[in-house]
């Protein structure tokens, strides 16, 4: 079936997800680094209440260890230019974001119903930080999707012109 059949609309057939360049790629990098460094600190300070029953299976020293080995790979990696090292310390918060994933669906269906919205407890700055951030991202994303070059023609649909 012909490309301009197959998809609604006529839609251009060599669509591929934007490709991020260097800077968007050391800037998720880096912030998944910072990231994981936070529960390091909270399980190195002996933050227990969130996820009781993954937190009592292994001792704390071990959890606070693992979290920070990922932000120190991943760190460590993007300073001394090597791939391996950013690769391990992904790798390895792959498997410590699961568990936890895990772990906090376990506590959310263990308190079920909720007695309160969760977003009842963050602080308004808090939300106020992360709207600013998703606000400067569409920005970001919308300035570089007009400023993209035009590789599919425009195609008619829903009654305006739409262009990739």
């Amino acid at each position: 079936m012909p490309a301009h059949i197959a998809r609604p609309g006529g839609a251009c057939s060599r669509w591929r997800p934007a490709a991020l360049v260097t800077t968007d790629i050391i800037a998720l990098k880096l912030t998944l680094g910072f990231v994981a460094l936070v529960p390091a600190g909270d399980y190195a300070h002996g933050a227990r209440d969130r996820y009781p029953m993954l937190e009592a299976a292994f001792p704390m020293w071990l959890w606070s260890g693992w979290a920070f080995s990922v932000g120190a790979c991943i760190l460590t990696g993007i300073a001394w230019q090597r791939h391996v090292v950013v690769w391990l310390g992904h790798t390895l918060g792959a498997g410590l974001y699961a568990i936890l994933s895990v772990a906090q669906a376990a506590a959310a269906f263990e308190r079920w119903p909720p007695t309160a919205p969760v977003t009842s407890s963050i602080p308004n700055p808090v939300w106020a930080l992360c709207l600013g951030g998703l606000a400067v991202g569409a920005v970001v994303a919308v300035r570089r999707v007009r400023s993209a070059p035009r590789r599919c023609p425009a195609v008619r649909g829903g009654g305006a012109w739409i262009s990739w």
